[in-house]
């Protein structure tokens, strides 16, 4: 399967790569609310998940960005 035909291939009614990038925003706002409640006293989420919450959300841009980028130049 060409990772075109995956990135465009439909699920509940949008592109994969919609799917992606939407979980791509959702993360990084995650991450970046740990951090801020953090530092405001906020401790519901501990700071110690700040980092693997960093790392998920730049491995989950990459794949996102990879796959747009292939698509786009039809592999």
């Amino acid at each position: 399967m060409k990772v075109g035909e995956l990135a465009y291939s439909e699920l509940l009614g949008l592109p994969m790569i919609v799917w992606g990038g939407s979980l791509t925003l959702a993360l990084l706002i995650l991450t970046s609310s740990i951090g801020y409640l953090n530092k405001r006293g906020n401790h519901t989420l501990p700071f110690k998940y700040h980092k693997p919450a960093a790392m998920l959300t730049v491995c989950m841009g990459i794949i996102h960005g990879l796959m747009g980028m292939l698509a786009s130049l039809g592999y």
